[in-house]
């Protein structure tokens, strides 16, 4: 016992699981990161590719292996008709409604979209958009409910 009296034993819990907005904000931020980085490649002239590892099994051996792949990024912005940049902020595949009926920003060129970006990433890193990212998601999750609800009903 003269091992365990050298240690400092105290009662302690886990740390709770991360808050869901959290988990939605770190989403989000990485993607922005991903859009400013292939902003400023676009910038210097670059191409930016993501490469992301994957485990296959091998159907034969019954090895696992890894291998890369690059990812297929499309970038958020794109040149209106009247010559200004237009960027919108996506979560998953759908835009975030920044305003009422507004999901765009107006930019001039490729270094305001780069500070617009930049911008952005600053905001949901503070909570500024949970409640339009949680809009989202609400909506996305009923629309979901509401399918399984009918299929549930035509399978019957």
């Amino acid at each position: 016992m003269t091992g365990l009296n050298s240690l400092k034993l105290v009662s302690s819990k886990p740390a709770p699981k991360s808050n869901p907005r959290e988990i939605r904000r770190q989403k989000l931020c990485k993607k922005l990161a991903e859009q400013l980085e292939m902003a400023r490649c676009m910038k210097a002239g670059g191409v930016h590719e993501v490469i992301v590892k994957k485990r296959e099994r091998d159907q034969e051996t019954g090895e696992t292996c890894e291998t890369q792949r690059t990812k297929n990024l499309k970038p958020w912005w794109w040149m209106a008709s009247d010559g200004k940049t237009h960027l919108t902020v996506r979560y998953g595949a759908k835009p975030l409604e920044l305003a009422k009926g507004r999901n765009a920003i107006e930019t001039d060129g490729i270094d305001g979209v780069i500070r617009t970006l930049e911008i952005i990433k600053t905001a949901v890193q503070s909570g500024e958009l949970d409640l339009q990212i949680e809009g989202l998601t609400a909506k996305t999750m009923h629309s979901q409910q509401i399918e399984r609800e009918t299929l549930t009903l035509k399978k019957s």
